[in-house]
């Protein structure tokens, strides 16, 4: 049977030898991975900090943009996998992910990050201006 997705983007499903009557109608998150990086390295970044969401999609598009970054010589000061259901309700989880972003001087959490494959991406910037704000 043939499959088509229009919201499938993992680099996973090219894999025609896996996924042999695959077809999607928009690219894998390859093209993504490879537009941050050439983000970073336009904005002259060489250490960044990358969170990603805990999902085979976020995962995936990490490991995509992890390898890119290390073909490119750009350092990854912190990596965070943030939990894809950690919910409004517990915002602590977001504060610590910025606190860890914000331990690394040369990568700061708001200058050189990559916001990676989440659904709300808004919590971890809300979270950055409160713990920002307290300082």
């Amino acid at each position: 049977m043939v499959a088509v997705s229009f919201f499938s983007t993992s680099p996973e499903l090219s894999n025609k030898q896996r996924f042999e009557y695959f077809s999607r109608t928009i690219p894998s998150d390859h093209h993504q991975a490879k537009a941050m990086v050439d983000i970073v390295m336009l904005m002259g970044w060489s250490y960044i900090s990358i969170i990603y969401e805990e999902s085979n999609y976020g995962i995936k598009a990490f490991e995509v943009l992890e390898d890119l970054m290390v073909k490119n010589k750009i350092c990854i000061a912190v990596k965070e996998k943030l939990v894809k259901d950690s919910g409004v309700g517990n915002i602590s989880v977001y504060d610590n992910i910025v606190q860890k972003l914000q331990t690394k001087p040369r990568a700061k959490a708001e200058k050189d990050h990559v916001a990676l494959k989440m659904e709300k991406p808004s919590r971890i910037l809300i979270a950055h201006g409160q713990i920002s704000c307290k300082k």
